[in-house]
């Protein structure tokens, strides 16, 4: 007997057409990796597209994303873990900051914090570290972030490649 699959929608969110996910995985990835608010990404696409969509409505397409994105994330956790070396900054503030890749991808929340003003809940705050974790993996893999995104939509979120 077959497996069954599942996408990862959540009830009530059911894409119309192919278009819809890709304007989802435009506003994920413009609030998430470019940091634009979703009122100027819901902005955007309106100016754009011609879509009349709510900061709201973005703000579910990111709770999406993220929960199609948690297994992909948990992947990469276990990978760290298991990695004999986990290529983090373990200096401290010991030493002046260097700008390594971990000193970077610290630095995001914070920028998106001070660009938004604050994450509104720990769903938010949680949301955007799945999916910036995600996207980071794939960036390092010089993976394209939106197709990703749009195949999150999907329900086929990729797995990025974990060796060490």
């Amino acid at each position: 007997m077959g497996a069954r699959n599942a996408a990862c929608f959540l009830q009530g969110l059911r894409p119309r057409r192919n278009t819809d996910r890709a304007y989802r995985a435009f506003a994920v990835y413009m609030t998430q990796y470019q940091l634009l608010p979703y009122q100027r990404t819901a902005e955007v696409l309106n100016e754009l597209a011609g879509l009349g969509i709510s900061p709201g409505t973005l703000q579910r397409a990111v709770l999406v994303a993220a929960t199609c994105l948690e297994a992909p994330v948990n992947a990469i956790r276990r990978a760290l873990v298991a990695a004999p070396v986990a290529y983090a900054d373990e200096t401290g503030r010991r030493v002046p900051f260097n700008n390594n890749q971990a000193e970077r991808n610290l630095r995001m929340p914070k920028l998106k914090q001070k660009i938004s003003g604050c994450f509104r809940s720990d769903t938010g705050g949680d949301a955007f570290a799945i999916i910036r974790s995600c996207l980071s993996t794939r960036r390092k893999q010089s993976d394209d972030l939106f197709n990703s995104l749009v195949l999150t939509f999907q329900g086929q979120p990729p797995i990025p490649q974990l060796e060490y």
